[in-house]
């Protein structure tokens, strides 16, 4: 007997989805900012754990310099973002 797939509401099925032998996945969902852009894809892994892939593209100055400083502070700053968005505190309770 053969156990049927079942996905969530939001994976994206297809070639988006590696289940059963991989993950769960949405369609990224993509969407224009001040500095650029944000892309967001949800996954269930394969061990059963809820995570969200995030890319951020940002317009960096055209002088090499002022870049590279930009790029290493927002990298710090989307980090401490991160961490304060997921800590603890901010869990609903089951």
């Amino acid at each position: 007997m053969t156990r049927r797939l079942t996905h969530p509401h939001w994976c994206g099925r297809h070639h988006h989805c590696t289940a059963p032998a991989g993950e769960h996945r949405s369609a990224p969902l993509a969407w224009p900012t001040a500095y650029g852009r944000l892309i967001a894809t949800r996954v269930l892994t394969a061990d059963g754990r809820h995570r969200l892939e995030l890319r951020a593209v940002v317009d960096l100055d055209p002088t090499e310099q002022a870049a590279g400083r930009q790029a290493r502070h927002t990298a710090v700053l989307v980090d401490l973002a991160v961490r304060r968005a997921t800590r603890p505190s901010l869990q609903r309770p089951a």
